[in-house]
C-alpha cells in the first residue's frame, strides 16, 4: 500500500555535476499528490533536492502549474548549488509528504 505513495528518485543527469550546472533529476511521483490537501496555490509538491548536501535550484524551471504524472517517470530540471565537480554525491528529495526513495 505504501509502495503506490512513496515517490521514486531514479537518477541525475548528467551524472558528473559542479557548481552552477544545469541538470535533470528524473523521478516518479506516484500517487503522492493525491495525499497532499490545503497546499497554497503557489507551492509545490516537492520542498527541496539536494545534490552532495547542496540544493538544487529550480526557480525558473518548475513552479506550482507544472504537473508531475502518477507512476510515469517525470523530470525536473535545475541548477546545482555550491559543491566540488564530481559524480559520487548522495541524492534526496523532500515531498510535503516525507523523503523520496533514491534508487542506489
Amino acid at each position: 500500500m505504501y509502495r503506490g505513495y512513496t515517490p521514486i528518485v531514479h537518477y541525475l543527469s548528467p551524472p558528473v555535476v559542479y557548481y552552477d550546472s544545469t541538470a535533470e533529476l528524473w523521478f516518479d511521483g506516484k500517487s503522492t499528490k493525491d495525499l497532499i490537501t490545503g497546499l497554497a496555490t503557489d507551492e509545490m509538491l516537492f520542498i527541496n533536492t539536494k545534490v552532495g548536501g547542496s540544493l538544487m535550484d529550480f526557480e525558473g524551471t518548475v513552479d506550482n502549474q507544472d504537473r508531475f504524472g502518477h507512476f510515469a517517470r517525470t523530470r525536473a530540471t535545475g541548477k546545482i548549488g555550491e559543491l566540488p565537480i564530481g559524480n559520487n554525491y548522495n541524492l534526496s528529495m523532500m515531498w510535503e509528504t516525507g523523503s523520496a526513495y533514491v534508487l542506489p
